[in-house]
């Protein structure tokens, strides 16, 4: 392949072991990595214009995929790509590229697969091309800023399969301005814009792509089933796996207060706040200064630190009104119509889709996920389903929401490659 300009980041390290939880004894066939980059090599953004989006920067001088899996299996490398948020202004991201040494045995060119990563949180540091270099990141000094990349499972099944993977940090985390957490159509379309960019990294714009993700991933994937045939219309996209994702943004508040996801709900919070200087009027007034800064203190934390310092709090208790944010959206016709912006399930899905969720789950409401399938199917959309039942010990140990993220992953994977094989 030859050179291919863009800036490396640095030298992944080794993940940690626990993070596979398959092995292989297929023998590497690519080419030895390129040189890894000297220490303090890391990539930054670049200053010029951004170009069009989905393309990478025009001031990526080199290539250097450098070699930094466990089992030896893939070459690595982090670009900045451009992209559009939900108000369609080009904005820079960040990208992790995964070029496998494993053979890929199906038809036509080596396909490519889009990752888009659980939450990680809102600091830069929890960006999933950062915390892969290890695996875990834990910091003891700030323990809030310690965070995982469980999606390693999902990239390195793919690469045994022979497919190169793309996983998109989102827009915020790794670049500059923040996280649009829960932003279906700003995650989305950064999830399109990194496999265009990334199939140009390759020289194989054409290649065959297929799109995985669950909980924020899964919402991200199922907007691009939606829209990717009109916003990247040069993506040949053949089929995309969601798990579990959050779409019914009205039941996800409603669920979240007062649980262990008190977190996640008020990081949503800042993102419609931050969308609208309307809604970050009324929400000012109406928070509290304690409401104000657990908002603030969540921009600064990853996945694991979100929960323990509001778990179970009633986001009644932090606002002037004593209203829980549902009565407050309810009456902010505003939040509404934002909330209807980033549904799913509204047109159906242009490929082949299969959608996996757990009845238990107690983040994103199980029966709302199949509520999704049924409305797709009902728009005419070619929908599979994995559906684990209700289960009394998997609510009782608030496993619904996590498990699909691995024990779905085997069958997500086979399903996909099927799809690329025929």
């Amino acid at each position: 392949m030859s050179p291919t300009p863009f800036r490396s980041r640095a030298v992944l390290a080794t993940l940690i072991a626990t993070a596979i939880l398959t092995t292989t004894t297929s023998i590497a066939t690519a080419a030895p990595p390129d040189p890894a980059p000297e220490p303090g090599q890391d990539a930054v953004l670049w200053s010029g214009p951004l170009p069009d989006h989905g393309i990478p920067g025009p001031e990526h001088p080199t290539r250097v995929f450098t070699d930094g899996t466990p089992l030896d299996i893939s070459d690595d490398t982090t670009f900045t790509y451009s992209t559009l948020n939900s108000d369609n202004v080009e904005i820079p991201a960040t990208a992790l590229l995964m070029r496998t040494h494993r053979p890929w045995t199906g038809p036509g060119e080596r396909p490519l697969a889009v990752i888009a990563p659980v939450t990680q949180g809102m600091d830069d540091v929890c960006a999933f091309s950062n915390v892969v270099r290890t695996g875990v990141t834990f910091d003891p000094v700030h323990p809030e800023l310690s965070a995982t990349a469980p999606d390693y499972f999902r990239a390195h099944l793919l690469l045994d399969r022979g497919i190169d993977v793309v996983v998109t940090d989102y827009p915020g985390l790794g670049s500059p301005g923040l996280h649009p957490y829960m932003d279906n159509v700003a995650t989305g379309r950064a999830a399109a814009d990194a496999g265009i960019a990334a199939l140009t990294l390759l020289n194989r714009p054409g290649a065959p792509v297929v799109a995985t993700g669950h909980s924020q991933g899964g919402a991200a994937t199922g907007w691009m089933a939606e829209n990717a045939h009109e916003y990247t219309p040069e993506l040949n996209l053949r089929a995309v796996a969601v798990s579990s994702p959050p779409y019914n943004f009205r039941q996800l508040t409603a669920d979240a207060d007062g649980s262990l996801t008190m977190g996640l709900m008020l990081m949503a919070t800042d993102t419609q706040m931050r969308h609208s200087p309307t809604i970050r009027a009324d929400m000012e007034r109406i928070l509290t200064d304690e409401g104000r800064q657990m908002i603030e203190d969540m921009r600064r934390t990853c996945t694991p630190g979100v929960f323990l310092p509001t778990a179970f709090r009633k986001a009644s208790s932090l606002t002037t009104t004593g209203e829980s944010l549902i009565d407050v959206i309810d009456r902010m016709p505003e939040v509404r119509a934002e909330f209807h912006r980033q549904e799913l399930g509204t047109r159906a899905p242009t490929v082949p889709v299969l959608l996996t969720y757990h009845m238990s789950d107690l983040v994103v409401n199980g029966h709302d996920s199949k509520t999704l399938g049924e409305s797709w199917r009902a728009h005419g959309g070619d929908v599979s389903v994995i559906e684990a039942p209700d289960s009394p010990i998997a609510r009782a140990l608030m496993t619904g929401h996590p498990d699909p993220a691995v024990t779905h992953v085997p069958p997500i994977v086979d399903w996909l490659a099927r799809h690329l094989e025929n």
